[in-house]
């Protein structure tokens, strides 16, 4: 092989990946300009809102003492973008430390069973009440 062989081939082989680059960028924003209902942010609380009105779905919390610092959590509320991270946040906010949890989205709503232990420095007293009231306002915000 020759040096102009070399470069010829060289040559042929960038303008193949250039059209390689070129097609995948073309399918890159195609992608993205296809946006799947659930990432949409804007009007999907409201969406999200009327779908659990819908199937008669109601936001609701409930808190009960497991004994020795543990309590389960249910939670029923909006999917809304952020909601299961501020819930985990205000969690430990209050000075529990999530064991188990299971999170299930559905017809616009989230339901969110946990159980939380007591950490260092608890907040709430194990009031079920107090604790109840204090995740309401995190849902509702």
């Amino acid at each position: 092989m020759n040096k102009a062989a070399i470069f010829t081939d060289a040559i042929e082989y960038i303008e193949k990946l250039k059209r390689t680059v070129d097609e995948l960028s073309n399918q890159l924003s195609e992608m993205e300009d296809t946006k799947m209902p659930i990432f949409e942010e804007m009007d999907n609380d409201l969406k999200c809102e009327q779908e659990m009105r819908k199937w008669g779905i109601k936001s609701e919390v409930e808190v009960k003492p497991m004994g020795g610092g543990k309590l389960w959590i249910k939670i029923v509320f909006v999917m809304k973008r952020g909601g299961i991270t501020r819930l985990m946040e205000a969690v430990k906010l209050m000075g529990y430390d999530v064991t188990d949890t299971s999170i299930t989205a559905s017809r616009g709503a989230f339901l969110v069973c946990l159980s939380a232990e007591e950490s260092q420095g608890a907040v709430f007293d194990h009031n079920p009440d107090q604790i109840r009231e204090f995740l309401w306002e995190v849902i509702r915000s």
